[in-house]
């Protein structure tokens, strides 16, 4: 805040802040379940609980998907808790969505040619897992 935008007291966008991160780790989950770069091993039970919208806390861990998708949800607890700017700040965190986003990036190809403004106004319905 203070680089970009020279706020220096930024402590009222902690709440927005945590919701989109919050959000992001939503959908970081979520893809992995239906677009999986790492070809993990998945179950009848996550497929199930996903389609039932079950929370993920609630799922057992009985495939390997899962499990890593409630270490990725462990690790955003740091910041659905942070009472500070301070409390967020932290390399483990960062470094899953980083990690994600490169091998996205290289093994996802689109399959037509159209422009950003007009993949943005494309709206898909998947049916998330409730994480909290």
């Amino acid at each position: 805040m203070l680089e970009y935008h020279n706020i220096e007291q930024h402590q009222e966008f902690l709440e927005g802040y945590k919701y989109i991160q919050t959000v992001s780790y939503m959908y970081l989950i979520n893809n992995l379940i239906s677009f999986d770069p790492f070809n993990l091993k998945d179950d009848e039970k996550l497929t199930r609980a996903e389609f039932m919208g079950k929370n993920i806390n609630d799922i057992p861990n009985s495939c390997e998907k899962t499990t890593v998708l409630k270490n990725i949800w462990k690790q955003s607890k740091k910041i659905r808790r942070a009472k500070s700017f301070e409390d967020i700040q932290s390399a483990e965190i960062s470094k899953i969505v980083t990690m994600y986003e490169s091998l996205r990036e290289k093994n996802i190809v689109a399959n037509k040619q159209i422009s950003k403004e007009e993949s943005m106004q494309t709206w898909y319905y998947i049916q998330p897992l409730q994480m909290m």
